[in-house]
């Protein structure tokens, strides 16, 4: 029966339909996931949602090793940055992201914490990634939620959908991965309460091509920063901060008169005053009408500092 050519044809023909039918099935979902996320239900949804779909998705790992994980939208490319053993060991996703923002001098804005010992190592991103990026973590992510128990996360659901959007069409053998563990006292500079350390320089200089924000750079804003919070090490990080994200920043100074939150001036409205507003927790305000309408200026105050010097 099985040497029948007969047999042979009717066969490829149901594995070619069974393959068409799979296809138009993901098709079918793929484009209702993308009607969804432009959709009044996603609208309203995003209103838990800490990303803009422009800037890069920036992602803390950790539990018996660390790693930073990086989706950069344009260019479109991912990498994962591992920082070894003993860096943020067993840390809460709060004191992770302080950890790992002060570490690499930029903002890192979401965590994922692996609640068992299958830590983000090196060898173990090819599986992890090709999970997330499956076409049935969308289900997941909708229905139970995405890692279940395993792990924990900042990272709301209609986020985790839009990178898995993104991330689909990257496969893992396009992602990209970096070892940074060989750089000395690599805890010590996670550990690092008022200055920053010259492993963080190294850290910085590593990922700052992958946090960029074109958007950012071609806006080129002159970035004033004006530190009224008490802490000199503040200036440092903001400087870091804002360079790190693609901004131009053309002064920096001291104000004894301290206040409490970040307020940020500008004489119009863009993109690069809403992203650094988000970033520094500012307030925006509208700058005198003589002031140059080139330039932001950040002022920041003592919250900024509490949340990562103290």
């Amino acid at each position: 029966m099985t040497g029948n050519p007969a047999y042979k044809k009717s066969e490829n023909k149901r594995r070619w339909r069974a393959k068409i039918a799979i296809f138009i099935v993901v098709f079918l979902v793929a484009v209702s996931l993308k009607g969804f996320l432009k959709s009044d239900i996603s609208g309203k949804i995003s209103e838990r949602s800490k990303w803009d779909n422009v800037s890069s998705f920036t992602v803390g790992l950790g539990n018996s090793a660390s790693s930073l994980f990086i989706f950069q939208k344009d260019p479109k490319r991912a990498i994962v940055f591992s920082i070894g053993k003993n860096s943020v060991v067993s840390e809460s996703g709060g004191v992770m992201l302080k950890k790992m923002s002060l570490a690499f001098g930029a903002p890192v804005e979401n965590y994922l914490n692996f609640k068992n010992d299958t830590s983000f190592y090196i060898d173990n991103i090819s599986k992890t990634y090709s999970k997330f990026t499956s076409w049935t973590t969308p289900i997941k992510i909708m229905t139970t939620g995405w890692g279940g128990n395993d792990m924990s996360t900042n990272i709301s659901r209609i986020d985790a959908l839009r990178l898995w959007w993104q991330l689909k069409g990257i496969g893992v053998n396009s992602l990209i991965s970096a070892d940074l563990s060989t750089i000395g006292e690599s805890s010590k500079s996670l550990e690092n309460k008022k200055v920053l350390s010259a492993n963080t320089q190294e850290y910085n200089r590593s990922i700052i091509k992958y946090v960029e924000n074109l958007k950012i750079v071609n806006e080129d804003y002159q970035i004033n920063i004006v530190n009224a919070s008490g802490e000199f090490a503040v200036s440092r990080l903001a400087n870091s901060f804002i360079t790190s994200v693609g901004g131009r920043v053309t002064s920096i100074e001291v104000d004894t008169n301290l206040v409490s939150n970040c307020i940020l001036l500008t004489g119009r409205k863009s993109y690069t005053a809403n992203n650094l507003a988000k970033i520094f927790d500012c307030d925006i305000k509208d700058a005198s009408q003589s002031a140059d309408s080139s330039q932001i200026t950040i002022i920041l105050g003592k919250e900024f500092a509490r949340r990562y010097f103290e």
